[in-house]
């Protein structure tokens, strides 16, 4: 393992190689003796990055080293719910085909997608209505102004 990355000594640098895209030093960091459930501040495992990231090899290599596959992050996703939400259909694949199973509903990531829309859609509904009542001044004013008089 030569030219090592500057965050190999961090107790989380297994979960940082897999986001990272570097099979080969997760598989030396497995061999050494790194737990394949090790986990970031996030409560994310190289797992999750792999199914994040769509990398079907390195979850592959959590797989065989025996990763929790069910594993929930601190926000309550699994590997298969971030699979799913970022349509890594070949990951998605690996890991039903291993036994993972999806969070029941809505994952917590899509949940909180979803609750980012309806903020926006109630934030769009408000500019609306200030856009029409604004218009709908306007026209009283200019009405009044140009109106007979007695």
């Amino acid at each position: 393992m030569s030219d090592l990355p500057a965050y190999i000594n961090d107790p989380d640098a297994i979960v940082t190689a897999s986001f990272d895209g570097q099979a080969e030093l997760v598989r030396q960091l497995l061999i050494a003796g790194i737990s394949p459930d090790t986990a970031d501040e996030y409560g994310s495992t190289g797992l999750h990055e792999a199914a994040k990231q769509g990398n079907s090899l390195i979850a592959q290599v959590f797989i065989e080293a025996k990763a929790d596959i069910n594993r929930k992050d601190k926000d309550g996703n699994t590997p298969l719910d971030l699979a799913l939400y970022y349509d890594h259909s070949h990951v998605v694949q690996l890991l039903t085909h291993m036994g993972a199973k999806k969070t029941e509903g809505a994952s917590p990531i899509q949940r909180r997608e979803d609750e980012i829309n309806k903020g926006f859609e109630a934030k769009n509904a408000v500019e609306r209505l200030l856009s029409l009542l604004e218009t709908n001044k306007k026209s009283d004013q200019d009405h009044g102004s140009t109106g007979a008089q007695n």
